[in-house]
C-alpha cells in the first residue's frame, strides 16, 4: 500500500462470521500514513472453525487516497509454505448480488437509482441472531420514484424460507415468504 493525505487512522478490516452473520473474530491492516513509497503491509490470523464466511473491506475514513496492489489471502500450511487462496468459481453472494443487479437495472430502477428513500413500513417477520444481536430474517427499506409511486424492496438474508407480513399505508397486509437469499420488490 501507500498514501497521501490521510488525516485518520484507517485499515483494512476483516472478519470472520458463522452462519448468521454471527461475528467469529475480526482483524484489520493499518494502512501507512503518507508513504509515497510501496510498503507490504499483512495481518496474520486464523479462521475459527465454526466460520461460514470471510468479510475484506477498505475502511477510509475522511480525507486522503490510498493505493493497493497484488492484495492476496494466503494459506499458512504447518510446514511454514504458503499458497494463496482461490475465490471460488461462484461466490456464495453470486445469486444474491444478481438479484440486486436485475432489480436495480430493471423494475427497481426507479426506485434505488431515482428515488428517495421512504420510512420503511411494518414489517413482522422472523429474528436471527447477528452481528451480535437480534436482526430480521427479512431486511427491507421504501422508496418513492419521481413519479411518486413507492415500492418497498425485501431481502431474506437467510438459508431458510421466511415468512414477512407487511403492513403498508393503511391497506390490509401482505403476507407472503421469501425463498432463501431472495430479493424482492413490492408496491402496495
Amino acid at each position: 500500500m501507500k498514501s497521501a493525505g490521510l488525516k485518520q487512522p484507517n485499515a483494512i478490516l476483516l472478519g470472520a462470521f458463522a452462519p448468521g452473520m454471527k461475528s467469529t473474530g475480526s482483524w484489520r491492516i493499518a494502512m501507512p500514513r503518507d508513504r509515497s513509497s510501496w510498503v507490504r503491509c499483512s495481518a496474520v490470523f486464523t479462521v475459527p472453525p465454526q466460520s461460514e464466511l470471510l468479510r475484506i473491506m477498505l475502511h477510509l475514513n475522511g480525507p486522503g487516497t490510498v493505493w493497493l496492489d497484488d492484495l492476496a489471502l494466503e494459506e499458512v500450511r504447518g510446514d511454514g509454505t504458503a499458497s494463496e487462496v482461490q475465490r471460488p468459481d461462484k461466490p456464495l453472494d453470486h445469486d444474491l448480488m444478481q438479484q440486486w443487479v436485475e432489480l436495480f437495472h430493471g423494475a427497481g430502477r426507479p426506485y434505488l437509482l431515482l428515488g428517495k428513500m421512504l420510512h420503511p413500513p411494518e414489517l413482522k417477520t422472523a429474528t436471527i441472531e447477528a452481528l451480535g444481536g437480534k436482526l430480521p430474517a427479512v431486511l427491507h427499506n421504501a422508496f418513492e420514484a419521481p413519479d411518486h409511486s413507492v415500492a418497498a424492496v425485501m431481502v431474506n438474508v437467510t438459508d431458510q424460507p421466511q415468512a414477512v407480513t407487511l403492513t403498508w399505508l393503511g391497506r390490509e397486509p401482505a403476507s407472503m415468504t421469501l425463498r432463501p437469499w431472495q430479493v424482492k420488490l413490492v408496491r402496495p
